[in-house]
């Protein structure tokens, strides 16, 4: 196993396991709820990773390991595969956009709170702006 890994995963493990324990200790309403899912969160991640790295370096899984990174390496190189990467967050961006706008609307139909037509609205606008922005900056860069 890779030790640089393992030790950053045991660190996460242990500072889970350390505010688990806080979050039990304290007596605050909210904040010790918060506290301790956050402890438990940072221990099952790093429990879960701690096993997957243990399982991906044994020696009878090495090679088909490898051959995984081999196809992810590949793939993050391939023209092909990167401008469909592009064009899945374009897609994800608009439907963001569209969700954010349509919300807003629906939520002013229902009387709802100005404040959070308000969010949702200004949330479409800025995703706009800075999609527009990112595009006339790799425009100009080609």
């Amino acid at each position: 196993m890779n030790r640089k890994n393992v030790l950053i995963l045991g660190a996460y493990l242990i500072l889970g396991a350390v505010l688990i324990v806080v979050g039990l200790k304290i007596d605050m309403d909210y904040y010790s709820t918060l506290i301790f899912a956050t402890g438990v969160g940072m221990a099952a991640n790093a429990a879960v990773n701690l096993i997957r790295e243990y399982h991906r370096t044994r020696p009878e899984n090495k090679a088909d390991y490898e051959q995984k990174r081999k196809e992810q390496m590949i793939n993050l190189k391939d023209e092909r595969k990167i401008l469909l990467r592009y064009k899945a967050g374009y897609r994800t961006m608009q439907l963001s956009v569209l969700f954010c706008f349509f919300g807003a609307g629906i939520l002013a139909w229902l009387r709802a709170d100005v404040k959070i037509m308000t969010v949702l609205f200004a949330m479409a606008v800025a995703q706009y702006v800075i999609a527009s922005v990112f595009y006339k900056y790799f425009c100009a860069k080609m």
